[in-house]
């Protein structure tokens, strides 16, 4: 059995109480605790009859606390806080969509950090046209890193990259071209780093990548500072919704064509599927001793679900135990 800790948060806290409750129930393996207010938790469910709570485990936070948790400050009594502290002593993962810049202080608290890495790193996987996936991070969380943090991020995301079956992944860093001189101070500095990684055969590390090229198969693994790497990202997620956005308007303003459209419906809704970052299971905090998967902060019941999917998938194939066991013969740098 899993153990699993949802933390009740984000912007659509009933949406994402919503989705954690479904895919508990679609998967028997895992013992999940929904972490926040019994009574709303339960609303929720009493107002909608796909869900049940049959087997899942409400933590209170309108109530009294788990002996566990010690009222140090008010993230250690927050949903997240309760999901991160609870997770840590009992052997499990937790999954949030609350506050980023909180879930920074929270993970480093009371989750902790493999040793040997400085600072995790927020991973997520981007589509490919061929159906593979781009490890990408950092992805928002950590800003102003320096070329020490870039390269462990690098490390990581090879050892994420090849639990999922990719062999000898193509490590690349994002920068504002492709030439090896190409970047500011901090990209020139990791590129170096990356360069002597590469040759003592840690990595294979193939240079610089455009923004254009984190989509197209160029890279199965691209490192970034998380300023550069969460614009990037958004303005990725935003130019899909645009794009899905168009067609939708273009077919009510040309109703005749939703004729031959209507026989191109599955092929609409698969690559949609593809882009649509509601499907794409959240983030993956690299580094920290537990599992922890940050979900959007607008989550709705469907990414929310897929968060929680994801968690469970980064538990069995023991990325934070392949993490550790990477960075455990020495200090890595």
């Amino acid at each position: 059995m899993y153990n699993v800790y949802g933390a009740v948060d984000g912007d659509k806290p009933g949406e994402v109480a919503a989705g954690f409750i479904l895919a508990s129930m679609g998967l028997p393996s895992v013992d999940t605790h929904l972490v926040g207010p019994r009574q709303f938790i339960t609303d929720i469910v009493s107002h909608d009859e796909r869900l049940s709570l049959d087997g899942i485990d409400i933590i209170d936070t309108d109530g009294p606390l788990p002996s566990e948790i010690k009222k140090r400050n008010k993230l250690s009594t927050s949903a997240m806080g309760i999901a991160t502290i609870m997770a840590k002593e009992h052997g499990g993962g937790f999954v949030s969509c609350g506050n980023t810049k909180a879930m920074y202080k929270i993970s480093a608290l009371y989750g902790g950090v493999v040793p040997g890495i400085e600072r995790p790193c927020l991973a997520v996987t981007l589509p490919q046209r061929n159906g593979g996936y781009n490890f990408f991070g950092d992805a928002g969380g950590m800003v102003d890193c320096k070329p020490f943090h870039l390269a462990q991020f690098a490390q990581m995301l090879d050892v994420y990259a090849q639990a999922w079956g990719v062999a000898n992944p193509r490590v690349m860093l994002l920068s504002n071209g492709t030439e090896d001189d190409k970047g500011d101070e901090l990209s020139l500095g990791t590129f170096s780093l990356l360069q002597a990684l590469k040759a003592e055969d840690r990595i294979n590390f193939c240079g610089n990548v455009e923004g254009t090229g984190l989509f197209n198969n160029t890279a199965d693994v691209t490192v970034a500072d998380g300023f550069p790497g969460n614009i990037g990202l958004k303005s990725a997620e935003g130019m899909a919704y645009l794009i899905l956005g168009l067609i939708r308007d273009h077919l009510e303003q040309h109703p005749w064509q939703k004729i031959p459209a209507y026989f191109l419906r599955s092929m609409f809704r698969a690559v949609a599927k593809q882009v649509d970052s509601r499907y794409n299971g959240g983030g993956l905090m690299l580094g920290c001793a537990i599992p922890f998967v940050k979900g959007h902060g607008s989550s709705d019941c469907r990414a929310a679900q897929s968060s929680f999917e994801f968690l469970v998938q980064v538990m069995q194939q023991e990325i934070v135990e392949k993490v550790t066991l990477a960075f455990r013969p020495q200090i890595l740098i």
